[in-house]
């Protein structure tokens, strides 16, 4: 993983070549990065003047107190620990005999260990950054965040790659995000010093903990022309399943609360969209998006996930409000519903097929899905929005 980059959430905290643009503009020809990614700095189209001159300002920037903040120059990335290990995780048992048991594979969660300099022009304004620095991600309450990175400097040069599609083909392709994410340690401060001929450093680490342990690649939406013509879909009645004909002994008898009854009324006609979810360029898992809404309302709705081996899952919404919308999250498997302005966790509004409870897909394999939204013959079509990216273990 490239250490000369890492933002939290929308707040970028190391960044090679901004450090050292800022740096050398201030006669600090000493200070030079153990990497620099100049093509990344083209994916950002920013070039870099000072402090108080770029627009936008650097995220440490304050107005009030400009002598500190426009000789702070920001952090340079030396190294990011324990990015490339995997957090696999398997309970092993020793059986009385021979042997033993092994248990289900889990992923603990991710946890980084940050090594990077900080770089400023005098003391004052080292301390100034090291503040800056301590109060990332400072908030009392459980809220997380989103930590960007990128897999490797991407091979190309900063001025052959000056367009929107050079940019997301050679350099975005290679950026990388974590979920879930907080700076659980630190930053801890193992050195500082005034430097001899101008400026001063500190060296600093801290921890980044991450409760999703996988790597995502940034998901990208879908294009609207996916979009195929309306059909009608008959559905088939619903057939018995086969007995296992080897079962023996009185079947056993479940709570009236566990047998699978159809709480929601039978309907053998939808009027059917169709959309392709494009497989995401790297990865081995696809992690979806899907938000549906709904201008005039929608009396029943049924939304149904198609991959390579059939049915992923399928959803069903009775009494879509007007200017409501639903968002499925599989990457957090939940639901969120949206209306007048309240957002809140909808699961409730969501139901299998036949109205039992919703249940997600445990993962979503490699393979180009489908989306297959069914509503009522002769009512209005709902607007979707859908997101796909890929993921690493």
């Amino acid at each position: 993983m490239y250490g000369g980059y890492l933002m939290l959430g929308t707040t970028e905290v190391i960044n090679n070549h901004r450090a050292l643009n800022y740096a050398q503009a201030a006669g600090m020809n000493s200070v030079l990065p153990c990497t620099e990614c100049s093509s990344i700095n083209a994916g950002m189209v920013t070039n870099y003047e000072t402090p108080a001159r770029d627009n936008p300002h650097p995220p440490w920037w304050q107005e009030t107190y400009p002598i500190g903040s426009a000789d702070f120059f920001g952090v340079i990335g030396i190294n990011i620990d324990n990015i490339d290990d995997s957090t696999r995780k398997m309970q092993v048992s020793e059986a009385p005999g021979s042997g033993g048991f092994i248990g289900p594979l889990r992923f603990a969660v991710r946890t980084l260990t940050v090594k990077a300099v900080a770089v400023a022009g005098n003391d004052c304004s080292l301390g100034y950054g090291l503040n800056w620095l301590r109060s990332l991600d400072s908030t009392y309450n459980c809220s997380t965040s989103t930590v960007t990175m990128y897999e490797c400097c991407p091979h190309v040069a900063q001025e052959d790659c000056d367009t929107v599609e050079c940019r997301e083909k050679c350099i975005l392709k290679v950026q990388r995000q974590m979920h879930e994410a907080r700076i659980t340690s630190g930053p801890q401060v193992l050195m500082r010093r005034d430097m001899l001929s101008r400026g001063a450093i500190a060296q600093i680490e801290f921890v980044i903990t991450a409760g999703d342990p996988f790597l995502y690649v940034p998901p990208f939406p879908i294009p609207t022309g996916a979009v195929a013509d309306e059909y009608l879909v008959t559905d088939p009645e619903d057939e018995p399943e086969d007995e296992d004909p080897f079962a023996s002994g009185p079947p056993t008898v479940r709570p009236p609360s566990l047998h699978p009854t159809r709480s929601l009324p039978e309907r053998t006609q939808w009027l059917r969209e169709e959309y392709v979810l494009p497989m995401p360029e790297v990865g081995y898992a696809v992690v979806p998006s899907v938000t549906l809404a709904s201008e005039s309302g929608a009396e029943d709705v049924r939304l149904t996930v198609v991959g390579p081996e059939g049915v992923a899952g399928s959803y069903r919404m009775v009494n879509f409000p007007a200017g409501g919308s639903v968002e499925f999250d599989f990457r957090k498997r939940q639901v969120t519903t949206e209306a007048k302005g309240i957002r809140r966790n909808g699961s409730a509004f969501v139901s299998n097929p036949t109205g039992g409870v919703l249940r997600w897909p445990k993962d979503f394999g490699w393979g180009e899905y489908r989306l297959l939204v069914d509503r009522v013959p002769g009512t209005e079509p709902l607007l979707l929005d859908a997101s796909v990216s890929g993921r690493f273990a």
